[in-house]
């Protein structure tokens, strides 16, 4: 199950898988990732303690049940649905921001949330800080603006 995830991975980065087995001795995988290299030698972050506010934002939270947040809903899970999502032709269909909230947190699990598209990955059990934290990280990846109240 791990090699179908990682080559899923490598599909939707471009990239390319190569295995080499000697029998007795082992097998080499080999991925390779394109990426470019960027001329800037500083990664610019916002400062720690930059004040985001979140008043004025709207988020939609789908549930499949009143009494747990999860991305494995019945008829059209959340993996589904943020695909479904980026592929609308509608202007913020790329850029509106998408955070998987599931008790599943193993990195297969991260992984297929990236792999959807997903933004972010929290795991449960969630608390305010940590939902406020994920959305403030969306707001300044993805340069969004709230309106103003």
């Amino acid at each position: 199950m791990g090699l179908a995830i990682a080559k899923q991975l490598v599909d939707k980065l471009n990239g390319t898988i190569e295995m080499n087995s000697k029998k007795g001795i082992g097998t080499t995988c080999v991925v390779k990732l394109p990426f470019k290299i960027s001329r800037e030698t500083e990664i610019r972050r916002p400062a720690e303690k930059e004040y985001i506010s979140v008043a004025g934002l709207r988020a939609l939270v789908v549930e499949d049940n009143e009494l747990n947040m999860d991305i494995m809903m019945l008829r059209l899970n959340g993996l589904d649905a943020t695909r479904k999502i980026r592929l609308l032709k509608r202007s913020d269909a790329q850029k509106i921001p998408v955070i998987a909230m599931s008790a599943n947190a193993f990195a297969d699990d991260i992984i297929n949330s990236r792999i959807s598209d997903m933004n972010l990955h929290l795991s449960k059990p969630l608390d305010e800080e940590k939902i406020v934290s994920a959305i403030k990280e969306c707001i300044v990846s993805r340069k969004i603006e709230i309106p103003s109240v």
